[in-house]
């Protein structure tokens, strides 16, 4: 007779949350990375910006123009502040997928414990079937050879 774990469907849904919360957990850590992306193109952007007005500043530019750089970098630090709240966000789910991925992985893992142990003691216990008949077989032929 061939192993059979009983508890292999729960050990299959284990394995399920697990796959689900990996992907959660890249999902998370992919919307965080282009968070962060986004923080730093407005950052170098800014760093442009400044550089191209103090360029144009030397050179002269009209009350306008100044007004109009001025707006757009005002514009990139309200940006900067919503994508770095944002990103404050992101971090805290993305811990929380991660949690919820360390304890989709240890209760699987302990399922998987578990299934090792049943094989462990089915195979254990096959091995000890397997001497009693051997030996029940020698003590038949070592009986069959005495009658003779």
């Amino acid at each position: 007779m061939a192993f059979r774990f009983r508890l292999q469907s729960v050990l299959d849904h284990r394995k399920h949350l697990e796959e689900k919360a990996q992907g959660e957990m890249a999902t998370r850590l992919q919307k965080q990375l282009a968070c962060q992306r986004q923080l730093e193109w407005i950052a170098g952007e800014m760093t442009r910006n400044r550089q191209e007005l103090a360029r144009r500043g030397a050179q002269g530019i009209s009350a306008q123009e100044f007004a109009l750089a001025g707006d757009y970098a005002t514009t990139l630090r309200l940006h900067q502040m919503r994508a770095g709240s944002q990103l404050e966000l992101l971090k805290a789910e993305t811990e929380i997928a991660r949690q919820k991925l360390l304890e989709a992985t240890r209760d699987r893992k302990a399922m998987d414990i578990l299934r090792e142990r049943h094989l462990q003691d089915y195979l254990a216990e096959e091995r000890r079937q397997e001497r009693i008949a051997m030996d029940e077989a020698a003590v038949r032929g070592f009986l069959g050879k005495a009658d003779r």
